[in-house]
């Protein structure tokens, strides 16, 4: 039954995560983002090594195979890592959260052609079918770059009379309509 709730927690942490990139990268670079990221993978790596059953072991890299479908998937990660990051830094990351949603659409298309994998059935393709309408809806209605959201997010500075009693002008800080 755990594993089954995994993906739910999954996704949980991955609305945590947009949420506080969205912020994050405001204010650092997308290649500080990969440094820390990077430190971080080593530390996630050394923990799970030393704390369960789950160890280091490039061994089985010594099979072409295997090595070309590994290197293809972290060069890929990376890659789509830094493109929705990047993209974070120039729209609103719950737009990007919604368009990265359709990663799971592109899963069995490509399972297929690259492994011979038919994961594809009448269902899973209903349910991309609605994924891409509902994308279509949520991407039509919500044209936006983080210049327009920062408008709407910024703070207007309203400076009062100063009376001869007060030393300092009493300033209101105040949300932008």
């Amino acid at each position: 039954m755990f594993l089954y709730i995994l993906p739910f927690v999954g996704a949980i942490l991955w609305g945590i995560f947009y949420a506080l990139a969205g912020e994050s990268l405001k204010y650092i670079s997308v290649a500080t983002w990969c440094l820390l990221f990077g430190v971080a993978s080593v530390i996630a790596a050394l923990i799970l090594h030393y704390t369960t059953d789950q160890t280091i072991n490039l061994a089985p890299l010594s099979d072409k195979r295997i090595l070309i479908i590994t290197a293809a998937c972290v060069v890929t990660a990376k890659l789509a890592d830094m493109t929705i990051t990047y993209a974070m830094t120039n729209s609103p990351a719950t737009f990007v959260a919604f368009g990265e949603a359709l990663y799971p659409l592109f899963v069995p298309i490509f399972a297929y052609f690259f492994f011979g994998n038919k994961e594809l059935t009448p269902q899973s393709l209903a349910g991309g079918v609605i994924m891409v309408i509902g994308m279509y809806i949520f991407v039509s209605s919500h044209n936006v770059t983080k210049e327009d959201t920062a408008f709407a997010q910024t703070e207007t500075i309203q400076v009062t009379e100063v009376h001869e009693s007060e030393k300092e002008p009493e300033i209101i800080l105040a949300a932008a309509e």
